[in-house]
C-alpha cells in the first residue's frame, strides 16, 4: 500500500512539475510520458535475458506508443486512457509473463503514477487540446 501511496505522490508531483515549467503546454509532452512509462518493461525483460519476453515487451512498449502518437494527433484523452490501462497492465504483467522479473513494489507504485497522470490527462485534456491549436 506504501508503494501506491508513493506512486499517486510522484504522479502528482510530475503533473505539478509539468505545470510549472510549461512542459504541459506542449501537446506532446503526455503522449512522450507514455512512451517512456511503457518501454520500462523492456527494460526488465533484458535484465531477464529472456528473448521471447524481450519480443512481448517490445510488442507491448510499441503498441501503447502507437496510441500514443494516435492520441497525440487525435485526442489526448485517448493518452490518458492509456496511461490508466498501463497502470492496469503493471498489476497483471507478472502474470502474463514470469521472468521480467521487476521489483516486487513496482506494480503498485506504477499503478499509482500512471494512473495518477492518466486521470489528469484525460480530465483536463480539453484544456490541453486548446493550447495545442
Amino acid at each position: 500500500m506504501v508503494e501506491l501511496i508513493i506512486g499517486i505522490l510522484l504522479g502528482i508531483s510530475i503533473v505539478i512539475l509539468a505545470i510549472k515549467t510549461g512542459f504541459d503546454k506542449d501537446s506532446s509532452f503526455y503522449p512522450v510520458l507514455l512512451i517512456v512509462i511503457a518501454f520500462y518493461y523492456v527494460l526488465f525483460a533484458f535484465q531477464a535475458n529472456d528473448t521471447n519476453e524481450i519480443i512481448f515487451e517490445v510488442i507491448i512498449a510499441f503498441l501503447f506508443s502507437v496510441i500514443a502518437i494516435f492520441g497525440h494527433h487525435r485526442n489526448l484523452k485517448i493518452v490518458g486512457i492509456a496511461l490508466i490501462l498501463h497502470g492496469i497492465y503493471d498489476l497483471f504483467q507478472g502474470d502474463i509473463v514470469y521472468s521480467t522479473n521487476p521489483p516486487q513494489w513496482w506494480p503498485m507504485f506504477c499503478l499509482g503514477v500512471d494512473v495518477t497522470i492518466g486521470i489528469w490527462v484525460f480530465w483536463t485534456s480539453s484544456k490541453l487540446l486548446k493550447i495545442k491549436k
